[in-house]
């Protein structure tokens, strides 16, 4: 069994980047995916936008793409409202049933995390295809050696013997809420096969 995403046409999906692929690195995508958004226009415009903006959002797809791997994502995708944000970064995580060991897939998702200010909010969500998970809204304070809180949202599924979970996180509390209802949407597009 395979999960996929479907993701809808305003999300970028981030590739896999070895030699022979299509790019072999991170900054030669993120230098062609800038150049198609300025040719489409994809973005609402508010006023012509400078080069320094492209370059800061094309460094951000660099660094970003370049930590897939850190942050222990499967696949990660990448929403840009505006040139200037917000940008929004899921990441999804397959992994077996055997290497998460018995913790329940609301665990899963976030629901007995000890950092959690207030009790996590844990709801049953179902995508489009049909798979049955929960939907974990928290939010925890990082490190309490430094200000600030962290909102996050997982999804978690189990489909087989493999877990799936799907995440995305906010120091912007107010940025945060006003992108749930998008990272709903791809969370609604994750089915298996």
């Amino acid at each position: 069994m395979s999960i996929f995403v479907q993701h809808p046409d305003d999300w970028i999906g981030v590739p896999n980047f070895d030699m022979g692929d299509r790019w072999e690195r991170p900054e030669d995508w993120a230098r062609e995916l800038i150049e198609e958004i300025v040719v489409g226009q994809n973005l609402p415009r508010r006023k012509r936008v400078s080069q320094e903006q492209r370059d800061i959002v094309q460094n951000i797809f660099v660094m970003l793409a370049k930590s897939v791997e850190e942050r222990e994502a499967s696949s990660s995708y990448l929403r840009l409202s505006d040139w200037y944000g917000p940008l929004i970064l899921v990441d999804l995580r397959v992994e077996s049933r055997y290497s998460a060991g018995t913790i329940s897939i609301e665990d899963y998702a976030g629901a007995s995390d000890p950092d959690a200010i207030d009790p996590p909010l844990v709801e049953p969500f179902t995508t489009d295809s049909g798979l049955v998970g929960v939907r974990c809204t928290r939010h925890l304070v990082p490190d309490a050696s430094q200000p600030g809180i962290i909102a996050t949202v997982e999804y978690a599924w189990e489909v087989d013997e493999t877990l799936v979970r799907l995440r995305t996180a906010s120091y912007d509390l107010q940025e945060f809420e006003q992108t749930l209802p998008y990272v709903d949407e791809l969370a609604r597009t994750v089915y298996a096969r």
